[in-house]
């Protein structure tokens, strides 16, 4: 039986935590100080978790319900993918077609180092060979060399950008109808354009076709952060841990908070968020040179200088000037908000 606005006000806990249960998983945590806090009851990998949605009574139970139905949705999802990938990893290489040879590339990307990225990029550059209008494999090679580039991967940075910028241009006009084509291809010519608006348009249409696609709304997020939008950023991001709270990319989606708070000046929320992504991973760029700057902004020098170390010690051709080609912030504010405090960090020139 569905709990009652009534008996959600009436709930009490006087000495120990209670759950009133509100069917399908969801439940109400009744805390003995008197929080009530909405949570989801469900299990994965064989443990029993909940996930949090908020307090009552500031979260809509009408509007929770949907995004617990989102939340299925985005999570069947992950496991058909990852169902799929590892499908194609039992079969023999020589037996490989097209989508097996993309389901391969996606394992690697998602390992997230050089390695993986490289080797994704061989995956999807196959997988183009064998079928010329396979538009996700476009994209996902476009936006693997997005990578390279932006984690000083990239052997030469001219050659890889016009490569890059060609292959997104060609997931997208071969991809009119594919999410994953327009959301990968996009990002990806976003960057390597400095144009936003012509990334936010493909990730748009892609959202239009798949609105449970969580890549969709966390690359939406970061482009919004370009465009000096930090709180839709946020937002965006917010949704895409709800559809995905186990994905592969969730650094990527941490470290894109952490880097719209930083721009909204929140230095400490930024640095909690940073933190976060930076636990995930440490072969990236990005997420920690994002704790680097929200500690030089919340007057943590000599964090965001070892912070800031940790980062070159992995990638020693950093510089601001690469950081400046391959983030394309569009209001002078924001660029000099990051890119000073990225100096004064003892990042070179």
């Amino acid at each position: 039986m569905k709990l009652t606005d009534l008996q959600c006000r009436k709930a009490s806990a006087p000495h120990t935590a209670v759950k009133l249960a509100d069917g399908g998983g969801l439940y109400l945590h009744v805390c003995p100080n008197g929080k009530k806090l909405w949570r989801l009851a469900y299990r994965y990998a064989g443990k029993q978790r909940a996930m949090p949605f908020g307090p009552y009574p500031h979260i809509d139970i009408f509007g929770l319900q949907d995004k617990i139905a989102e939340g299925i949705v985005g999570a069947i999802a992950r496991h058909v993918e990852h169902a799929e990938i590892g499908r194609a990893s039992l079969k023999p290489t020589e037996s490989l077609d097209a989508y097996d040879h993309y389901l391969r590339g996606m394992a690697d990307f998602h390992t997230g180092g050089r390695d993986g990225v490289d080797g994704a990029l061989s995956y999807f550059r196959r997988a183009i060979t064998l079928d010329r209008s396979y538009a996700s494999a476009y994209a996902m090679a476009a936006f693997s060399l997005y990578s390279q580039g932006l984690n000083t991967w990239m052997a030469d940075s001219a050659v890889g950008v016009e490569e890059g910028t060609s292959l997104s241009r060609r997931a997208i006009a071969l991809g009119k109808s594919d999410a994953i084509a327009l959301a990968r291809g996009g990002h990806a010519l976003a960057h390597f354009t400095r144009d936003p608006d012509v990334g936010i348009d493909c990730l748009e249409a892609a959202l239009a076709l798949n609105p449970n696609f969580a890549a969709a709304w966390h690359l939406s997020g970061f482009l919004r952060i370009f465009r000096s939008e930090p709180e839709d950023a946020i937002d965006r991001f917010g949704h895409a841990i709800r559809l995905s709270p186990f994905d592969p990319e969730m650094f990527r989606m941490q470290t894109g908070v952490a880097m719209a708070h930083l721009i909204a000046g929140r230095f400490e929320e930024a640095t909690l968020w940073a933190t976060k992504a930076c636990r995930i991973t440490s072969a990236l760029v990005l997420p920690g040179v994002v704790l680097a700057v929200s500690h030089q902004g919340g007057g943590r020098s000599e964090d965001a200088a070892r912070a800031m170390g940790s980062v070159r010690n992995a990638h020693s051709a950093l510089t601001r000037t690469h950081l400046e080609r391959w983030l394309p912030f569009q209001k002078a504010k924001d660029a000099e908000l990051f890119f000073e405090a990225v100096t004064q960090t003892g990042l070179p020139e």
